[in-house]
């Protein structure tokens, strides 16, 4: 086996249905020097048995057997059992087009990075054809560059599973289960603080699988309301940065709203909207004042600050 060893964790939890396509993408990877974690997080299903008889199959593959404790603890687990160079985290009900790793070891290892991406698909369980996602060329961002994609670029920037990280410099760097459903932006968030250089790849090469039933779906519990705990703490992170600070605001402002609009829309977890929108209102004359907002975001928050039942009525019903 030739080149740097990538481990590839993979929380593993009620995804029958999906697992063997899953490890199968990640075995046919044309890059062989793998390590394939699989972390059984306690799943009540058939999941347990399906990865030890993968497991049998391929020496490259090892187990985890937990109690349940979510997808950072599943993570975590993975984390301090994998002896990669490089690390990878895939999602079970996801898979990887054969060459994803080699491309993502080249755009590291070329460039001498410590956090590589590539674009994804959109891949839907019904006759839509796969949507891709990502950049038209090859990009290196800045530092500030970085930030100002965390929080304004969505699942490109926030998400883990389309990226490759160089374990020197994730270090200890580890999930917090209070971070809830953004436990992805965090992380990256903490792995890019201490980052010396992330390249962007052009290539769609992940597939994220885009189920009804899956924990991100449903946008209209409260714990919707942790990407804009999120945000805030990086916004808050960079509150003296001039550069930084108005589009960390932005990405904030814009979470805030879309949370909002859609408590409003479904009429779910209603008790949470005054004390958000009074969050949002706080920095009105700022969206008023600046430029990085154009005339329909001024206008909503416009209707917001007249009246709560005017700007209710202008947001879109399901």
């Amino acid at each position: 086996m030739q080149g740097s060893v990538v481990s590839i964790i993979v929380p593993v939890y009620k995804v029958e249905q999906y697992l063997d396509r899953c490890v199968q993408s990640i075995v046919n990877q044309t890059h062989k020097n793998i390590e394939i974690i699989l972390v059984d997080d306690g799943s009540p299903d058939n999941c347990p048995a399906m990865c030890d008889d993968w497991a049998a199959k391929d020496s490259r593959i090892r187990v985890i057997h937990k109690e349940n404790g979510g997808l950072s603890s599943a993570r975590n687990a993975g984390l301090e059992m994998a002896t990669g160079a490089f690390l990878q985290f895939t999602d079970s009900d996801d898979w990887l087009e054969p060459e994803m790793i080699a491309y993502l070891i080249d755009l590291a290892e070329q460039n001498e990075a410590d956090v590589v991406r590539c674009g994804y698909f959109e891949s839907y369980e019904t006759d839509e054809p796969d949507h891709p996602v990502g950049e038209s060329r090859c990009v290196q961002p800045d530092v500030a560059d970085q930030i100002i994609d965390l929080m304004n670029d969505g699942y490109l920037s926030g998400v883990v599973w389309n990226k490759l990280y160089r374990r020197t410099v994730v270090g200890d760097v580890r999930y917090d289960p209070a971070d809830g459903c953004s436990e992805d932006i965090l992380y990256n968030f903490r792995v890019l603080s201490k980052t010396q250089k992330v390249v962007y790849g052009d290539k769609p090469l992940y597939h994220y699988t885009v189920r009804a039933d899956s924990i991100t779906q449903d946008v209209f519990k409260p714990v919707a309301f942790s990407i804009i705990r999120a945000k805030h703490i990086i916004m808050e992170a960079h509150k003296d940065d001039e550069q930084v600070e108005p589009y960390c605001l932005k990405g904030y402002l814009n979470s805030a709203m879309i949370v909002m609009n859609n408590m409003l829309s479904s009429g779910q977890c209603l008790e949470y909207y005054p004390g958000l929108r009074a969050e949002i209102l706080k920095y009105k004359w700022t969206v008023w004042r600046s430029s990085l907002y154009g005339a329909r975001d001024k206008i909503k928050i416009l209707l917001l600050a007249l009246s709560a039942k005017l700007y209710h009525k202008a947001v879109p019903k399901k």
